[in-house]
């Protein structure tokens, strides 16, 4: 083992806790991380422009905002949601695992999930956001386009399934390619029933900003 594979920092084996505590910036604003409310025009789909959920399959016991400042702007209507969702229902897919998190150090402790599909390829989320979507939807399975990246880079979401059913997209984002060669990336996936909290009643989440 030569001294650049001795430096890696593992991953940490686990999601954010969910759903998240309220935080207070610097300028002493109380915001949770992850999903900032519901935008969506459509009552089919729930979407902060981030994520996107299918309304139909999301737990009943997760009550969710609507971000009113991003819902007047009319942006997120089922036309513009359809145009992402319906390509990714059509495209060749690969299965993607989650392998783990590490917190990237900024003001807002924002965590970042790294998954690797069955090419190797790693899709980079935002933790916090995946832990939502994983206990909003439940999925059976995490995918991704088979077709190449863009670089580094994957250009389409990925998908949460159940089933084989689409019922979710999570936009991937893009971290330094620094951030690649300081972590361990070849561990092994962590399924999704151990990331779910069984018997969680979710009364308020999140809470209003």
């Amino acid at each position: 083992m030569n001294e650049t594979t001795k430096a890696l920092q593992p991953l940490r084996r686990g999601l954010p806790v969910f759903p998240p505590a309220s935080r207070v910036d610097e300028d002493g604003e109380t915001w949770r991380p992850g999903f900032a409310g519901n935008c969506s025009q459509s009552p089919l789909y729930v979407t902060d422009g981030h994520i996107l959920l299918l309304a139909a399959a999301i737990d009943p016991r997760i009550a969710l905002e609507l971000n009113e400042e991003s819902y007047v702007r009319k942006y997120a209507n089922e036309t513009e949601i359809r145009s992402i969702w319906t390509p990714v229902e059509n495209r060749i897919d690969v299965t993607a695992d989650f392998i783990g998190v590490y917190e990237y150090g900024d003001v807002y402790q924002t965590e970042l999930a790294f998954l690797r599909d069955e090419k190797g390829r790693v899709m980079v989320l935002n933790a916090y956001l995946l832990a939502f979507g994983i206990h909003a939807v439940r999925p059976d399975s995490l995918t991704v386009s088979e077709a190449p990246t863009n670089g580094k880079w994957f250009d389409s979401p990925l998908a949460l399934r159940s089933n084989g059913k689409v019922v979710g997209l999570i936009m991937p984002i893009r971290v330094s390619a620094d951030e690649f060669h300081l972590h361990s990336l070849d561990g092994d996936p962590i399924k999704l029933a151990d990331l779910l909290l069984d018997g969680v009643e979710h009364k308020a989440f999140p809470e209003a900003r």
